[in-house]
């Protein structure tokens, strides 16, 4: 991991630091940007720095707060390079604007199937903000080629109508783009939707269960995989743990309290349910050898 400081000189130029190693090939061309709202990547010409740990970078001798307040401030000292508002003197120049962050509210996974429905607000920040082009701004939706809205402006979108989910497992990537007032695209910012399918957990007396009693069970996780812990409630009675067939076929089943095995058999054949928003899935069904009395976790 590289320790990188970011230093103003006092007469309006700028001095980038990496581990050490003075970098001044690209003075007056510093930007940076936020990812996922906690990382943060430093432009220098044609290179780029990625800082994962915040705690790694100081600006002017003080530690950086938060990636989005990093951001600001080396967006800003690029500005004080170019133009000498710093005190360096010199002809005031263009400052492009530099999208910080851009976040989706709710946030949460959704099942696939699920639309995001309307009301949902997309939002960004972006530095130099009057920079921006009027009406230029436009979400797309990367993943199927599709504009979500164009003719933007401001600092945030609210769906008027849902949006159709994926019908599979995976992503939808979304980005904020725009252009400046001197016609130049504006780099790009992207978010990930997560749309993903459930685990389901259940207990019954019967060694087979059908697909009727499958839907009955109500304690369910929303996953991208099948990895992680699942409860199940004992009750004196089998343990059921439904997998999405897509998902494969588990390596083991564990009792992470004492690191044994859980003895499980597979169901012959498979169950399939349709979920809440209409998509059929097909689970690959393990019940538990013995009957269980008390509740506890298998992890997969």
């Amino acid at each position: 991991m590289k320790t990188i400081e970011f230093n103003r000189d006092g007469t309006g130029s700028v001095k980038l630091v990496v581990d050490g190693v003075p970098y001044t090939d690209a003075a007056k061309r510093f930007s940076a940007r936020t990812v996922k709202n906690t990382g943060l990547i430093i432009f220098a010409g044609d290179f780029r720095w990625v800082v994962d740990d915040i705690t790694l970078l100081t600006i002017d001798g003080s530690p950086a707060v938060s990636a989005e307040e990093a951001a600001i401030k080396i967006n800003e000292c690029c500005c004080l390079a170019c133009c000498g508002c710093g005190g360096g003197g010199g002809e005031p120049v263009f400052r492009p604007p530099v999208f910080l962050t851009f976040f989706i509210n709710p946030a949460t996974r959704r099942e696939i199937g699920e639309p995001l429905s309307a009301g949902t607000v997309f939002n960004w920040t972006v530095t130099n903000s009057g920079n921006v082009k009027p009406a230029s701004l436009f979400l797309k939706n990367e993943t199927v080629g599709v504009d979500v809205a164009t003719g933007l402006s401001g600092l945030s979108y609210t769906l008027s109508s849902a949006l159709t989910g994926r019908t599979t497992v995976g992503i939808f990537e979304f980005s904020i783009n725009g252009i400046d007032l001197q016609n130049n695209i504006i780099t790009p910012m992207s978010l990930e939707v997560e749309f993903g399918m459930n685990i389901i957990t259940g207990a019954s007396i019967e060694t087979e269960i059908t697909a009727a009693h499958l839907a009955s069970f109500t304690t369910k996780q929303l996953k991208m995989n099948m990895h992680g812990d699942y409860q199940v409630p004992g009750n004196t009675m089998y343990q059921y743990l439904a997998i999405p067939v897509d998902f494969g076929i588990p390596v083991s089943f564990i009792d992470p309290a004492s690191g044994f095995d859980v003895p499980m058999t597979q169901q012959a054949g498979t169950l399939t349910i349709q979920n809440q928003h209409g998509i059929n899935v097909e689970y690959n069904v393990w019940r538990s050898v013995n009957i269980l009395f008390n509740g506890f976790t298998i992890r997969i």
